[in-house]
């Protein structure tokens, strides 16, 4: 069956593409069957340099392609690290050596420079002189490993006669042989996108991997002119190349080729290729480029070229400024006013996602002046104003109760702001439903408690001590465990809400919470009693879950 789909998709690829064909008759899943062209993770560990290597996580990155090699040393978690993440949306597909270094006993920042890597596109980290620097991996840097997809390969323990240069030597000659023994690279590239995480699927990221592949500059551009995506080559150039759009100004040693790209019914696009050096590219490395890009248009986006709703999102989420403005300017949107997030999670698999859509918007467009809406990453993610005209808790209350968690995020001024704020709701979104379970609307303050009482769980069984100590007066009374929780976590320390939700009467409650007061010895509602109370709580229930 394999064989079949690899021989009908290669078919699609090989033929000369014919402007104007209907291309979207050829589903995503056709393409799960290519046949890999590039040099695959598990290919490269038959090179001598690496035969004594061990994979210890991550093993569903074996057949992935590998384009590149590079060395991170610095894995320190500062400001430094995050932007160069942030510049670096999409890394490629590489594999990166290092030994750790300067967080070799920082289980957290291993663990968090696995996950970066992993979300930008990153294949495999190498690890050098495990047993001497590191002196052991720690079981949650394989259990990231394996969550995230990315390999975590070992070289000998307690060895130091193993060389980066010889990996990076080794690697980038296989690479390069194989570049030049397969000149045609059109399906090569799409067969990387179908294994991209969904959020790096994307026209920014494919004509990254363009960019990389044929060292040349990309821009995108609507029948007006305006920009959609550029990628640069060198990076650096990015704005050179922008400026010289805008006035219509390209230097006369630059070498340019523009083509026309179709998307479904909408009007067209232009894709200009140009190479800052002046070389010429052949006429068989243009087709390729254009037919690679009107597939994946045709395929993935066939709207790319309109605006939708989901373009803005993206756009936001992905950290892109100067984008999102272009695109607000372009369709007479105040991005500068999109001031609130919110995220809709369905809590169970649903088929009417589109539907939820429609009708979240519709709810919040009653209750905002300026709303965006659209689905990402199998959730409903909206922008607003912040100016709600009727109740957040409403809203809230309404779609919790059709099966959904419902977030609130407001005052994010940034795209950086926004894109930390969902990436905070992915982690944290099952420990806020564990923490506040009556809760129908999360904020920021709630995702933030959240993410801090995972973290003190991850630090391991001292942190988790540390923090519930507080407890032991109660630590065996199941009933004032519960008691106490429903106070701090569910009723801000109102006894009448916690009788509530007790079914309780409210002197049965108030009786209940004298009984806490004196079993430790003071009100439990006074600070900062109550933050270390609540973050335990926290902590409690989590694990209780």
């Amino acid at each position: 069956m394999h064989i079949l789909a690899d021989i009908k998709v290669q078919k699609l690829i090989s033929r000369k593409f014919v402007p104007g064909t209907n291309l979207r008759l050829y589903k995503e899943e056709e393409l799960l069957y290519f046949c890999p062209m590039s040099v695959t993770l598990s290919q490269l560990l038959d090179l001598p340099c690496l035969k004594d290597a061990t994979v210890v996580a991550g093993k569903q990155a074996l057949e992935r392609p590998i384009t590149s090699v590079s060395v991170l040393e610095y894995a320190q978690p500062t400001p430094l690290l995050d932007e160069f993440f942030e510049k670096n949306r999409f890394i490629g597909s590489e594999v990166a050596l290092t030994c750790w270094y300067n967080i070799k006993d920082d289980v957290d920042a291993q663990c968090n420079v696995l996950r970066h890597l992993a979300n930008y596109g990153e294949v495999a980290v190498i690890l050098y002189y495990l047993g001497i620097v590191v002196k052991e991996l720690d079981p949650r840097v394989l259990e990231v490993a394996d969550e995230y997809g990315i390999a975590l390969i070992v070289m000998p323990v307690g060895h130091l006669n193993y060389r980066y240069s010889e990996v990076i030597t080794s690697v980038m000659e296989a690479i390069i042989k194989d570049r030049t023994d397969q000149t045609f690279f059109s399906g090569d590239l799409l067969n990387q996108v179908t294994k991209l995480p969904e959020h790096l699927r994307t026209m920014d990221t494919l004509l990254s991997m363009l960019r990389d592949r044929i060292h040349t500059s990309f821009l995108l551009t609507d029948q007006n002119s305006k920009l959609l995506n550029s990628v640069a080559y060198p990076q650096a150039a990015e704005p050179t190349l922008a400026r010289a759009l805008d006035t219509h100004s390209f230097p006369a040693t630059w070498w340019r080729y523009q083509s026309r790209i179709t998307a479904g019914k909408g009007p067209a696009m232009y894709l200009h290729i140009i190479n800052t050096e002046g070389t010429v590219l052949s006429d068989e490395t243009i087709r390729q480029i254009v037919e690679v890009v009107q597939l994946f248009v045709n395929i993935w986006n066939p709207h790319h070229n309109q605006f939708i709703s989901a373009e803005m999102i993206r756009t936001i989420l992905r950290d892109e400024p100067i984008k999102m403005r272009r695109l607000g300017e372009l369709f007479h949107i105040d991005v500068a006013a999109l001031q609130e997030m919110w995220v809709l999670i369905p809590l169970h698999e649903r088929k009417e996602l589109d539907t939820l859509k429609d009708t979240f918007t519709r709810a919040l467009k009653e209750n905002y002046r300026i709303c965006v809406c659209d689905n990402y990453e199998k959730h409903t993610v909206a922008f607003t104003d912040g100016k709600c005209l009727g109740s957040r808790e409403f809203i809230g209350d309404a779609f919790h109760a059709i099966g959904c968690a419902v977030f609130s995020i407001q005052h994010t001024l940034t795209t950086t702001e926004v894109r930390q704020a969902y990436l905070r709701i992915q982690e944290t979104k099952e420990a806020c439903r564990a923490i506040f379970p009556h809760r129908q609307l999360y904020n920021s303050e709630d995702t933030a408690f959240a993410k801090y009482c995972l973290e003190c769980i991850e630090n391991g069984q001292l942190s988790i001590d540390q923090h519930t100590h507080c407890l032991r007066p109660i630590q065996q009374d199941s009933e004032s465990l519960r008691t106490l929780a429903t106070l701090l976590l569910d009723c801000q320390g109102s006894v009448a809400k916690t009788a509530e939700l007790l079914n309780l009467h409210v002197n049965s409650a108030k009786y209940r919470v004298q009984k806490l007061n004196n079993q430790f010895g003071t009100d439990i509602t006074s600070f900062p009693l109550s933050s270390f109370l609540a973050i335990a709580m926290g902590i409690h229930r989590v694990l209780e879950s």
